[in-house]
């Protein structure tokens, strides 16, 4: 059975009564990638529409009234940005790009590392990270080493430590450090567990926190907070916590539009970002003849080369209008709940056996939304123990019109943390075929990547239920299994010592969402809530679990039925009657292939509709019928 925990919506009936029509085109497509990218909203689009059709905006570069209203309307989408961030241009300032990554390669290549003293003597500062960090930020370090800069990764559980054993100086030392400026990066959500780190770090790395890492310890401190998967769904609250640099892409906030997002710098750290190239509209004046020119003075005009995409940006105002509606705070609660549901669905599911269905990939126990964000990362798994590749969730999920993410979604460093893969492994995993965003996804039975769920300020339970739906009827050996694993409750109490000091700890004490321990008892002996009618006749019993028995194989068995696959990737045929047995196994067994013009194999790895082609073998006529829904038959001789 699809079963859930008990799920209570944050939104009230007029909200969900609003998303339900502005996203009408969801009713039979479950879309569970929103940490990829997020969808945008009917109202959204015709507000775009609309403005674009009733409005004259032209390249804010000329001189002219439709020029001078453009460059207004950025203006004020300027402000509308850092208004939502909750502060002003007196503190920050707006560089438009082309998204985070952009951002992210803008403080790379300009970030002054290298300071003199008074004695003219040079001094570099450091550049550190956290390992759990996405592919863009990894690109950072071959810059910044060029230039001479020290580059230290610091791991997870490292990070965790150095923060925690910081106490805050009752005097400050900043104005003594003068060894350099160094940077420290990392992101406000691992957009592969969905831990929201804790935003605390920023404060304590400007007091020195990182001094102990730091080959220098006394180099004045910066943070670039690469808050892309965090802001979607989250509050930054830039009057509380104030990074140097922000990083932001604005299609995984509200959908569209894409190729645009923005770097924002608190402008007393303006001076540490420098430029070398500029290109139209950067300059106030430039010689052709001679190397003569001067930028302007502005952050935002000598950051933005060239015509900014102003159309893209003036149609922003109406996305943020839509999370201004919601509310961000309860988005955030809205998809931390849709989360918690998963994942404690995920958990207590376990095979006929007693094995469990699913291995799941996070840093919290989902008590606390101030510490975990709407994602769940997971493999499944056989009743056997091994692994089912995520190529095959994929391929199963499309029949079902589920659309997910696989992978290691681009942070290398969480994914080799959570899959236990040490830097060999993988090295040797790629000389066995496995690339970033490839398909190798099992390579000597262990996983290469995982399956994200991530869910958005317009997700539903019912996209939860169709997953476990998509999951109970392709993945489960029944009877299915739901039940605590024994090692939870340990598991707990390690995840509440080691975040304890980072969080609320109010919120962790006294946090309404904890489950008891005769809660869960009921949630294992008697929960029975939102069962699909489409599966009333799979019979998923726990009786043997009230009882503490665990249910075993039995070792005869008998063949029901039997199947062929004339055609790779394709459907089955049933075999009704005997069957020749060949060298190669059972006759006419995965005998063809389709090609594609250019020779290659065609899958449903690149085409999942091919699973409709049925075959039916004709033996006495040496005849292959094929039937796909809408078509005439096709007969094969």
């Amino acid at each position: 059975m699809a079963e859930t925990l008990e799920f209570i919506s944050v939104y009230d009936d007029a909200t969900t009564k609003f998303l339900e029509n502005e996203f009408t085109r969801l009713e039979d497509e479950c879309y569970l990638d929103h940490a990829g990218a997020t969808l945008y909203s009917d109202t959204q689009i015709k507000d775009v529409a609309a403005d674009l059709h009733g409005s004259l905006y032209a390249n804010p570069h000329s001189v002219g009234i439709a020029s001078s209203s453009t460059q207004d309307m950025i203006e004020r989408t300027r402000y509308r940005i850092l208004s939502h961030f909750n502060t002003s241009p007196d503190e920050y300032s707006v560089i438009f790009t082309s998204g985070a990554t952009a951002s992210l390669k803008i403080v790379a290549e300009g970030f002054r590392f290298a300071e003199s003293d008074d004695n003219g003597t040079e001094h570099v500062g450091d550049f550190v990270y956290v390992q759990d960090n996405h592919t863009s930020v990894l690109g950072m370090r071959d810059v910044v080493a060029a230039r001479g800069t020290e580059v230290t990764c610091l791991g997870h559980d490292r990070a965790f430590q150095v923060f925690n054993q910081y106490s805050i100086p009752r005097d400050s030392d900043e104005e003594r450090r003068t060894n350099g400026n160094s940077l420290f990066v990392y992101s406000a959500q691992c957009n592969f567990s969905g831990l929201k780190y804790p935003l605390k770090w920023i404060r304590d790395t400007h007091m020195g926190a990182l001094s102990a890492v730091a080959s220098k310890p006394s180099t004045r401190w910066y943070v670039l907070l690469d808050a892309a998967g965090f802001a979607p769904t989250n509050n930054l609250d830039l009057s509380i916590f104030k990074p140097d640099f922000v990083c932001l892409s604005f299609y995984k906030m509200f959908g569209y539009p894409t190729g645009i997002g923005a770097l924002l710098v608190k402008n007393s750290s303006s001076g540490l970002l420098e430029k070398v190239y500029y290109g139209g509209g950067t300059v106030d004046v430039a010689l052709s003849s001679e190397m003569f020119h001067k930028k302007r003075q502005a952050l935002h005009q000598r950051f933005e080369d060239g015509t900014v995409p102003f159309l893209s940006i003036v149609t922003l105002q109406h996305g943020f209008e839509v999370l201004a509606r919601l509310t961000i705070d309860k988005i955030s609660k809205h998809v931390f709940s849709l989360a918690r549901a998963l994942h404690y669905s995920l958990l207590m599911l376990h095979h006929c056996n007693g094995k469990p269905v699913v291995k799941l990939y996070s840093d919290t126990d989902y008590e606390v939304h101030d510490s975990q964000g709407g994602i769940v990362t997971f493999n499944l798994i056989r009743s056997s123990g091994e692994y089912v590749g995520y190529m095959e969730v994929v391929n199963m999920a499309a029949l079902f019109k589920i659309h997910l993410r696989t992978g290691c979604f681009c942070n290398p460093g969480a994914c080799q943390r959570h899959l236990s893969l040490s830097p060999k492994e993988i090295l040797e995993n790629y000389e066995a075929g496995y690339t970033c965003g490839g398909t190798a996804d099992l390579i000597n039975g262990k996983p290469t990547g995982a399956v994200r769920i991530s869910f958005g300020y317009m997700s539903t339970i019912k996209d939860v239920r169709t997953l476990l739906l998509m999951i109970t009827k392709c993945f489960i050996d029944e009877p299915c299994i739901r039940k605590f694993p024994r090692w939870w409750e340990d598991r707990e109490t390690k995840v509440r010592n080691k975040y304890l000091r980072f969080y609320n700890s109010n919120i962790l004490d006294n946090c309404n969402f904890r489950i008891t321990s005769s809660e869960k008892d009921a949630i294992s002996d008697n929960s029975r809530n939102y069962i699909h009618d489409e599966i009333k006749n799979l019979d998923c019993t726990r009786n043997s679990v009230g009882s503490g028995k665990i249910i075993t194989r039995v070792n005869k068995c008998t063949l029901r039925r039997l199947f062929i696959y004339p055609i790779k990737s394709c459907g089955a045929y049933e075999i009704m009657d005997s069957w020749n047995l060949n060298a190669k196994g059972l006759e006419y067994d995965r005998e063809w292939m389709i090609m594609t013009p250019s020779g290659t194999c065609l899958t449903q790895k690149h085409q999942v509709n091919v699973c409709l082609l049925k075959p039916v073998i004709l033996r006495q006529q040496k005849i292959m019928k094929l039937t796909y829904p809408g078509m005439n038959k096709l007969y094969a001789y």
